[in-house]
């Protein structure tokens, strides 16, 4: 890469991590024009991508999917690897923060992750292993989060990229979230807030705090976890960052849950559609969706919960996202059977079945089945019970 790509790329990264975005479009923009007029494809693609970052980070997720795509098709056209490296974990991140489309995600992590060892680019390696470790914590497959998350900050280590060593940081402190071992946790995200502290980095201390948040309600300790998701959300909100608003609002109507304040709870998931609704967001009403529901079950008023379940798993569906659709099909199927609506479960179990077995998701597969037999032993017991009470009936008769 020549040496003006390069300092472009830093710029982007350090401008970001700053919470900058607008200064992102204003310099890439430029940056764009200039390279074209200049026949330079490295400054073309790099701002391509500089603009799709800025552009996924205000929620702008459309537009920033169309610039994503292009970089890689520019980077591609000038046999430039590294540049594509780039320009296809950018579109994993908007494939993953935008649109909770992780499985998608995976598959570009995958190939930048491919092509990073093919041409030794340690960062875009780095890079990739973090977001690998973050799509795997999020469908619930645990086993080689770890091991991609340390081997990304052991390169970032090497590599002196402070920015990558938080990233790295902050998904080891999820990971052990994940598994419950919560002094870890609270070690490696101190570690990662101290080091965004340090450079100043506003938004990794938004993902920091809002872990620590998480880390807190893990502990049961919601007073505190709502300290830390107040900043986080602070910082977010000032540097009009979508996403994380929106999943920092959604982690503090869940807190308000666990303290039983509902009406606070409705306030933070209603923001969060109405977010989604200004920034064509849709399934992230869908996520809110589910949220709302599990506030009505609290509430015991689960035939309003399933009014909500039904409508995410048809927004999930309408957004063509066979993960978030099953994760709804599941709920819903937990609440039918929780109203004895046993054959209803069985259904949207099934269905969520096939989505799974058509992810390859193991895991997945094997929990549902095992949802399914339990929901089929509760429906023969419920037959049973009601053809004895049937029989007792007629025998007073």
């Amino acid at each position: 890469m020549n040496r003006s790509g390069a300092q472009l790329r830093a710029g982007i990264g350090d401008l970001m991590a700053l919470g900058e975005f607008q200064r992102v479009i204003d310099i890439c923009k430029k940056t764009l024009v200039a390279a074209r007029d200049a026949r330079d494809p490295i400054t073309e693609a790099l701002s391509l991508v500089g603009l799709a970052a800025s552009h996924r980070a205000l929620g702008k997720y459309k537009d920033a999917l169309i610039l994503a795509n292009g970089a890689i098709e520019q980077s591609q056209k000038a046999h430039m690897p590294e540049v594509e490296c780039d320009a296809l974990l950018e579109r994993a991140s908007i494939l993953r923060i935008g649109q909770l489309q992780f499985y998608e995600a995976r598959d570009d992590y995958r190939e930048a992750l491919n092509l990073g060892h093919e041409i030794g680019y340690e960062a875009g390696v780095s890079q990739s292993l973090c977001g690998l470790a973050v799509v795997m914590l999020k469908v619930d497959q645990v086993g080689t989060v770890h091991a991609y998350a340390r081997e990304a900050l052991d390169i970032a280590t090497e590599i002196n990229d402070v920015s990558l060593q938080i990233e790295a940081l902050n998904v080891l402190g999820l990971y052990y979230i994940a598994v419950k071992n919560h002094d870890l946790a609270l070690q490696a995200l101190s570690d990662a807030l101290a080091r965004a502290m340090d450079k100043k980095f506003a938004i990794s201390q938004a993902y920091v705090l809002d872990a620590i948040g998480e880390l807190h309600m893990a502990m049961k300790q919601p007073d505190k976890a709502l300290s830390y998701f107040g900043r986080a959300y602070e910082i977010a909100r000032q540097s009009h960052y979508a996403a994380l608003q929106s999943s920092i609002m959604l982690h503090l109507g869940t807190t308000y849950v666990a303290q039983e304040d509902y009406s606070e709870a409705r306030k933070c998931y209603d923001s969060v559609v109405r977010k989604s609704e200004e920034m064509d967001m849709p399934i992230v009403e869908a996520q809110a969706s589910l949220h709302i529901a599990t506030l009505h079950l609290h509430l015991r008023e689960p035939a309003i919960a399933l009014d909500y379940q039904r409508r995410s798993v048809d927004i999930a569906h309408r957004s063509m996202n066979p993960f978030f659709e099953s994760q709804s099909l599941q709920q819903l199927a937990m609440t039918q059977r929780a109203m004895g609506h046993f054959e209803q479960a069985i259904e949207s179990f099934n269905a969520a079945l096939n989505i799974e077995r058509s992810l390859d998701n193991d895991k997945a597969v094997r929990e549902i089945i095992a949802a399914i037999l339990w929901t089929q032993v509760l429906g023969l017991v419920d037959k049973v019970l009601r053809l004895l009470h049937l029989r007792q009936e007629s025998d007073q008769d």
